[in-house]
């Protein structure tokens, strides 16, 4: 496994509940299930975010019905992760 910091999944999603597109850096994990749980408690009101879930980081942007969101582990760069979703 490397030690590398790395974003390990990312999504669009419209409206907290349909996931339009993402990509998963591993097929192995829970983080598709986790991401849902993170969408359902989102609110529509916060702009921009990051939650933390158990050693993941789930940072998020919302923008009209949609949210562009992406998940790393805990030393990847919080402006890097937005960046990276600013840019989708």
């Amino acid at each position: 496994m490397s030690t590398e910091h790395q974003m390990l999944y990312a999504a669009i999603a419209r409206d907290q509940k349909h996931i339009l597109c993402n990509y998963e850096l591993s097929v192995q994990s829970n983080i598709p299930q986790m991401v849902l749980q993170v969408l359902s408690r989102l609110k529509k009101e916060t702009k921009m975010s990051c939650e933390i879930n158990q050693d993941f980081f789930f940072h998020y942007i919302n923008e009209d019905s949609y949210t562009y969101l992406c998940v790393s582990d805990a030393a990847y760069s919080k402006r890097l992760a937005f960046s990276f979703l600013e840019q989708i």
